[in-house]
């Protein structure tokens, strides 16, 4: 005898899901169904009406309904056909609200499968069936009561009747048994789930079985009590933790799938799509908070020989071997990946520009500084980039190649293994070391020191500046410097230039230049003190340490302050309170001027916190001794509370135009 079929209402607008639907409920192995598919509520609530429909799996979005109602007008026409809710996304307040509105289940559409639609089907089904049957009871049990309670007795479902001020009036045989407690405890199992109309309650016995609680009001001996069908759910419980511990393996597989597909799987760095994603995780910081991106384009020299020489495994092997340096050449927060046969692109996070050069001369360094192991022996390597600052529209690797791509082609048309400028020059950085190294690359400005009570000159801070360019600045040339292991020879350059331009400062003041704490160790003292000999009569001199630049122990810079001292050179720390403040520097080393750094300054005048700091930092400093001198003052505000701390000198750009 064949198998009746289930005829299925599905109300679904959506021609995919669908398909995926019918799919599924034709590839049923337990039950055969018959699906009937309505677009539109108005047309599935006249089929319902009509009849020969045995369960309605019901979409929420409609063209011409959505939400909770659609259970409402469904159930209104046909009360007796069980209803599944289909959502998109799981939402546990709309799964309640439209089992309150009368659906039997609620099933995610991209969580269910075969089998659980098949066994959702099935479960509201018989739910629909039990509640049937007890309605078309209870309605018996107006003509007769006896007939009523003995088919409770008998039901299959768990059936508890309870009376409005709590006492268990009735429990069937079922209830008993799927509680595992007697029909006077069954009530307290309950307790703490309020007693309303169409209330669902879950409830957990002996930590293992989950029951389901259905609430209604009906009459019973004349008077209004609460009737609590009960079924075990607990299969179904597990079933769907063991499903959504299967979607969780799915998710985590995705993942894995998604950044393998994000991966060279040569080198292991990213690919395009890879940088795509970087890149518009960067665009947004950009917009966000204004900080640079630079990139940096490297294409290998001649690799098409290397490949001919080696062959492509060999070429593999180098092309893995130079990954890995220019990994190692970068910061972690930076992002390299492959993007063609030799090709290589860098996007630099909150780097400026000849901070991006720097890195790029890193990155060639490392390429040609030592061979390349290949199965075929060393294979030395060089390789030509270019460098650009990259927009926050660029919306793909594409453009930012193809901005970088022209700065490339300007190292190789120049001779290859080195770095180009986004303005279309080379650069060697072997030209740009000899520069510094010359005395004649620099120039000086200065900035005035004033009294503050009446804003005179009483000296002048000489800065030196760089060739003009990206190295221009202080910090980049010097970082260059110190990358290059020069940096004594280029910071002593800087201070001949000083002192070579102080005749242009009137001789009645002071005159300040800077120092490595590294060039007063690593100088001869009596060959510093000469630089400043045949001038120190005719004028004052201040050599400023500042603590940024403090490593290792202060004491071991005491002698050769004092020996500055002794010859009339005036030593000051500047910067102080930048991060790395040592009350016991300050002590040891005994300095004639104490600047303040800037962050201590700038804006105070409308941070009470930070006044409360600068005020005990001036205490303790002025109680040191010493000539106090507060750097960064950029602002009338801040002035005012500098002179009423009584503070007594002063730089910033308030002073500029007397420079």
């Amino acid at each position: 005898m064949p198998m009746q079929s289930i005829r299925t209402l599905l109300v679904e607008d959506d021609v995919e899901r669908t398909s995926s639907i019918q799919s599924k409920l034709k590839s049923a192995r337990g039950e055969s169904f018959a699906v009937e598919r309505h677009r539109t509520l108005d047309s599935a609530v006249s089929r319902v009406r009509d009849g020969d429909i045995d369960v309605v799996l019901l979409d929420l979005a409609l063209p011409d309904s959505s939400g909770v109602d659609s259970v409402v007008r469904l159930y209104e026409a046909a009360p007796d056909v069980p209803i599944v809710v289909m959502t998109e996304a799981e939402d546990e307040d709309l799964a309640l609200r439209s089992l309150q509105a009368r659906a039997q289940a609620y099933v995610v559409k991209r969580d269910t499968d075969r089998r659980a639609l098949e066994r959702t089907i099935r479960h509201a089904l018989e739910r629909q069936r039990v509640q049937v049957d007890l309605k078309r009871d209870a309605h018996a049990l107006e003509r007769n009561e006896a007939k009523f309670r003995n088919v409770l007795a008998t039901s299959n479902a768990g059936v508890v009747v309870v009376s409005q001020d709590g006492a268990v009036l009735f429990a069937n045989s079922s209830a008993t048994r799927l509680v595992g407690r007697p029909a006077e405890e069954l009530r307290g199992t309950m307790l703490g789930y309020p007693f309303a109309p169409r209330a669902r309650h879950e409830v957990i016995v002996d930590s293992e079985r989950v029951i389901e609680v259905h609430i209604v009001e009906i009459e019973w001996d004349g008077a209004p009590v609460w009737l609590a069908s009960l079924f075990d759910i607990t299969s179904h419980k597990r079933y769907r933790a063991d499903l959504e511990d299967v979607a969780a393996r799915m998710q985590s597989a995705n993942t894995s799938l998604e950044r393998l597909a994000s991966i060279d799987p040569l080198t292991e760095l990213l690919n395009r799509r890879g940088l795509d994603a970087e890149l518009a995780i960067e665009n947004r910081r950009m917009r966000r908070t204004g900080a640079p991106l630079a990139a940096v384009l490297l294409d290998c020299d001649d690799f098409k020989h290397i490949n001919e020489t080696l062959g492509h495994a060999g070429g593999d092997a180098v092309l893995k071997g130079l990954a890995e340096r220019l990994k190692d050449s970068l910061r972690p927060s930076d992002h390299i990946g492959r993007i063609g046969g030799d090709e290589f692109l860098v996007l630099l996070p909150d780097t400026r520009f000849a901070e991006a050069f720097q890195v790029a001369e890193r990155l060639r360094v490392s390429v040609f500084d030592h061979p390349m192991r290949s199965p075929a022996g060393d294979v030395h390597v060089t390789a030509s980039l270019g460098i650009e600052l990259v927009s926050d529209e660029s919306l793909s690797i594409d453009e930012v190649v193809a901005r970088t791509q022209a700065a490339l082609q300007q190292s190789k048309r120049s001779g290859k293994n080195r770095v180009s400028t986004s303005d279309g020059s080379a650069t060697d950085s072997e030209d740009v070391v000899r520069g510094l190294q010359a005395e004649t690359a620099y120039r000086v400005l200065r900035q005035p020191i004033v009294r503050l009570a009446d804003e005179s000159v009483v000296a002048w801070e000489l800065m030196p500046r760089g060739p003009a360019g990206i190295f221009e600045m202080p910090r980049d040339f010097f970082r260059l410097a110190l990358e290059r292991n020069i940096l004594t020879e280029v910071d002593l350059n800087c201070l001949r230039t000083c002192i070579h331009r102080a005749c242009e400062v009137p001789t009645a003041a002071r005159c300040h230049v800077d120092l490595f704490p590294s060039t007063l160790l690593e100088t001869p003292r009596e060959r510093l003190i000469e630089l400043f000999a045949h001038r120190t009569a005719v004028r004052r001199w201040c050599i400023e340490l500042s603590e940024q630049h403090f490593i290792g122990e202060p004491a071991l810079l005491r002698e050769h302050v004092r020996a500055l001292k002794d010859a009339g050179i005036q030593v000051a720390i500047s910067d102080v309170g930048f991060g790395r403040s040592s009350l016991e520097t300050l002590i040891l080393l005994e300095p004639d001027v104490v600047k303040l750094d800037r962050k201590f300054v700038h804006r105070t005048a409308r941070d009470a916190e930070r006044q409360r700091s600068l005020r005990r930092m001036v205490g303790v400093v002025g109680s040191l001794g010493g000539e106090l001198v507060a750097e960064g003052i950029d602002s009338r505000e801040d002035l005012e509370l500098l002179l009423e701390l009584g503070v007594p000198c002063g730089q910033g750009v308030l002073w500029e135009a007397l420079a």
